[in-house]
């Protein structure tokens, strides 16, 4: 039998990974949004409710760093992973737009 102090652990660590998931998503999408030529009018709006996704992300992390007792190097793996975050959406912007100018030309 596990201890009920475990089993919230568990159930409070599937919930933070899943809003780790779903921030990092609402940021990548907004972050795309925000870089299309034809959304020019809400391209303040969009870039800001990326950011504060990308800051329910480090938040999310945060939290879960704390709930699954990290320590050491799980410090620096969850900040590679926010750095991960970060910089990915926008990698992936600039290698579909490298893309995509090749077909047009």
């Amino acid at each position: 039998m596990y201890d009920p102090v475990d089993i919230e652990r568990i159930a409070g660590a599937a919930l933070l990974g899943s809003a780790i998931l779903v921030t990092g998503l609402g940021y990548a999408i907004f972050l795309a949004l925000a870089r299309l030529r034809g959304a020019s009018r809400f391209r303040r709006v969009f870039n800001g409710i990326s950011l504060g996704s990308f800051a329910l992300l480090v938040v999310s992390v945060i939290a879960f760093s704390l709930v699954m007792n990290f320590s050491g190097w799980w410090y620096v793996i969850s900040g590679l992973m926010v750095c991960g975050y970060f910089v990915a959406p926008r990698f992936i912007w600039r290698l579909t737009e490298t893309m995509h100018e090749e077909e047009v030309e």
